[in-house]
């Protein structure tokens, strides 16, 4: 299966020894602190929940009420800057 996205970046241009040395100082960094590796990892990516409750808010927004949480939207709460 052929690599997709970030790791095809990744092999493309040559930087798998800078990426493997940056996750190796991170490591270090960890159990300078610390943090101790078992034998399972579990990685937790960061899930925002907006305080919204999807079908009131557009019953709010009907009424001409602004949302809740204007900067809410489906799968993206910030601005792009690029």
């Amino acid at each position: 299966m052929p690599h997709t996205g970030y790791k095809r970046r990744i092999l493309e241009n040559g930087k798998v020894r800078a990426f493997d040395k940056l996750l190796k100082d991170i490591i270090s960094i960890a159990l300078e602190n610390g943090v101790v590796f078992g034998s399972l990892q579990i990685i937790d990516s960061t899930h925002t929940v907006a305080n919204v409750n999807v079908q009131k808010d557009d019953r709010r927004q009907k009424k001409g009420k602004r949302p809740r949480d204007p900067n809410a939207h489906w799968g993206v709460k910030r601005t792009r800057t690029n």
